[in-house]
């Protein structure tokens, strides 16, 4: 998965001081290290599940294939919440930039498409037939951050400052969250089941994870 710069974190420092009960940050870890944890976490969640959960400024390189739609797909599942722009040229050159061998598609002339991941033409006219001849820009993602996602990114950067701090969170077995979702994980004597495949390891992480994990490609997607 390719990292783009400006991602944004699913806890702060409060949430992993207190979210799943008390936890003592070292004097060691700073601020500006605790930022780092979290947004490693967030990384992580965000190539487990397929998705980001909040609004991601990205950018995709797709290809016209002649018809009204221009799918984004085979890029990336991530929800459209807003383009900024969108450009076209005839071929693609990775030396040269859309600006300069480009032009701009007017935005009246397309739309997100309302049940299909896609770019819609409303002019009549078609996406042109091509290879990365289209370079979409704009956010992307789920737009909210469900309770189990920023627990499971408490949890994992709890992991990182004190590794089997999870371990104390027993109380999570079966839990019910007020979205609907449920999970069972092993208990420290091994006598439980865990519901959810191994993700990351660490089974709280795991049981927290597994209702939000889609299998998705990511080609095409470039740093914003």
């Amino acid at each position: 998965m390719t990292v783009v710069k400006g991602d944004n974190v699913y806890c702060d420092k409060t949430d992993i001081q207190t979210l799943l009960g008390a936890f003592d940050v070292p004097a060691a870890w700073t601020d500006a290290l605790l930022e780092t944890a979290m947004l490693r976490a967030a990384q992580r969640i965000d190539a487990i599940c397929g998705t980001h959960f909040g609004s991601r400024a990205m950018t995709v390189l797709a290809d016209g294939a002649g018809i009204e739609l221009l799918m984004l797909d085979d890029y990336t599942r991530w929800p459209i919440n807003a383009v900024t722009d969108v450009y076209y040229r005839e071929e693609y050159a990775a030396t040269d930039t859309f600006e300069a061998s480009g032009e701009l598609v007017d935005q009246d002339y397309y739309r997100i498409h309302a049940s299909k991941h896609a770019l819609e033409r409303t002019d009549g006219s078609l996406w042109v037939k091509g290879k990365h001849n289209y370079r979409v820009r704009g956010t992307f993602g789920s737009g909210s951050v469900p309770e189990q996602i920023k627990a499971a990114s408490v949890l994992l950067a709890r992991e990182e400052i004190t590794p089997g701090s999870s371990e104390e969170y027993e109380k999570f077995t079966s839990e019910h969250w007020p979205d609907g979702y449920s999970y069972t994980r092993s208990d420290k004597a091994g006598t439980g089941k865990v519901s959810a495949p191994m993700y990351t390891g660490v089974a709280a992480v795991d049981g927290l994870l597994a209702p939000f994990v889609v299998v998705i490609p990511q080609m095409g997607i470039i740093d914003f």
